[in-house]
């Protein structure tokens, strides 16, 4: 290994994690910080999903079919919604990175709520020292502080 190789590994030490996960639905690179990210749940249903609300609507309609009679087949319906809700409320929730606080789903609706987001992951405010946004000159930073006022 040479010495660039070696000294690029300790600068960018989020690359790579230890931690394996079990069958990923998508790996991918967080695009601010660089380090390996791995989604495990997906947005859609499978077909263990769709199991899972026959089994869940079998039951609920054979507890209460006999206060609702035919109106618990609906239930279908309702289970079926009650789980894709709860899959994609699971999908977005893993989104984030960890590590550095990007989010790319309100990335790709709004970018200032994006950088809002990454600002309060590292506990700063805005104005503070940006994080997002190039340095400014030093001619920008004059204008925007105005001078002393002598009395």
């Amino acid at each position: 290994m040479s010495v660039a190789q070696n000294r690029s590994e300790k600068l960018r030490p989020l690359e790579r994690r230890v931690y394996k996960y079990k069958n990923p639905k998508m790996n991918f690179f967080c695009p601010l910080c660089r380090s390996e990210r791995a989604l495990v749940y997906s947005y859609r249903l499978s077909w263990i999903n769709y199991v899972q609300i026959a089994v869940a609507t079998t039951f609920l309609m054979w507890v209460l079919y006999p206060i609702m009679e035919e109106k618990s087949f609906f239930i279908f319906f309702v289970s079926w919604g009650i789980l894709e809700f709860g899959m994609r409320l699971a999908y977005r929730r893993q989104i984030p990175c960890p590590y550095c606080g990007f989010d790319a789903a309100w990335y790709k609706q709004d970018v200032r709520v994006a950088r809002r987001l990454v600002n309060e992951f590292w506990g700063r405010d805005i104005d503070d020292t940006p994080l997002l946004r190039p340095e400014s000159t030093s001619t920008e930073k004059e204008k925007a502080s105005p001078a002393p006022k002598k009395i």
